[in-house]
């Protein structure tokens, strides 16, 4: 972010967030029903183009999740609409 245009700068602003509040906020972990509990939240809004991205070193096991649960379960939802 601009605001934040190093790493100190990043340290300083986060050094009082927990994890437990970063998960608040954002949809993370191996739960299917947050997560779709989460783009929902973004399509009752009126977005029709929702990126899901991993952060972190677990690249492979999100894509596997999205590929054998979340991908089926939004396709679902969304035919269900």
């Amino acid at each position: 972010m601009s605001e934040l245009p190093d790493t100190a700068g990043f340290a300083a602003a986060n050094r009082y967030i927990c994890p437990e509040t970063v998960a608040r906020h954002i949809s993370c972990g191996p739960s299917l029903e947050h997560h779709l509990k989460a783009v929902n939240r973004y399509v009752e809004a009126g977005y029709d183009h929702i990126i899901l991205v991993q952060i972190g070193p677990e690249q492979d096991a999100f894509l596997d999740f999205f590929k054998r649960e979340l991908a089926r379960a939004l396709d679902r939802q969304k035919a269900a609409q």
